[in-house]
């Protein structure tokens, strides 16, 4: 499954990334329209996929959530209010450390 789900977002990146352009190089309404209905199956496949991956029933992916959750609102409460920055930054630090584990998880 990991390298199913790197595929996924290898081709959702890609495309994303290079969309516009695509666009722009579109030479008809039905090649752009052809290349917006790929990408969006694109997205909808990733996120399928790690909808499934973090179903619930997985002791891993349900804690980190937890825990992903949790660094959220300390993030959003510390930020409101700003007197102490570095705890802010700290906080911050902490979610995002805990967001990419969940991703190595999943990948």
């Amino acid at each position: 499954m990991p390298d199913c789900l790197k595929l996924l977002l290898d081709q959702k990146e890609f495309l994303q990334a290079r969309l516009g352009p695509l666009l722009a190089a579109a030479g008809s309404d039905a090649e752009r329209e052809a290349l917006r209905t790929a990408y969006e199956q694109a997205r909808a496949n990733w996120n399928n996929a790690v909808d499934k991956a973090l179903a619930p029933g997985n002791a891993t992916a349900d804690d980190l959530v937890a825990q992903l959750q949790a660094a959220q609102r300390d993030i959003e409460e510390s930020s409101n209010n700003m007197a102490d920055v570095a705890d802010t930054i700290g906080k911050i630090t902490t979610g995002v450390n805990i967001a990419t584990e969940l991703v190595g998880f999943l990948l």
